[in-house]
């Protein structure tokens, strides 16, 4: 004897009238949760991504504000003009 590779789902008033069947093979539920359980992998594959790039982004902000004053002092003594080396640096 085969068994049906099918799922049939039905749905009951309390009083146990009948509303609805639905019959859905196997291979379309089993699809179906296999594409939600890797949509659900890359979510939190993407999640963990994301915390771990706010982590590096929080430990680098006191570099950056010390970047920045430096970066001030500079204009500052030069009137305002900034100059950038790499500019002087590349082969021509």
């Amino acid at each position: 004897m085969t068994a049906r590779r099918e799922l049939n789902l039905l749905v009951v008033h309390g009083d146990g009238r009948r509303i609805a069947r639905l019959t859905l093979p196997r291979w379309l539920i089993l699809t179906v949760l296999g594409l939600f359980l890797a949509v659900l992998a890359s979510v939190t594959v993407i999640y963990e991504d994301y915390l771990r790039l706010r982590s590096q982004r929080a430990s680098q902000q006191p570099t950056e504000t010390k970047s920045m004053y430096h970066r001030s002092k500079i204009l500052r003594k030069t009137g305002g003009l900034w100059v950038s080396f790499l500019a002087f640096s590349r082969p021509h």
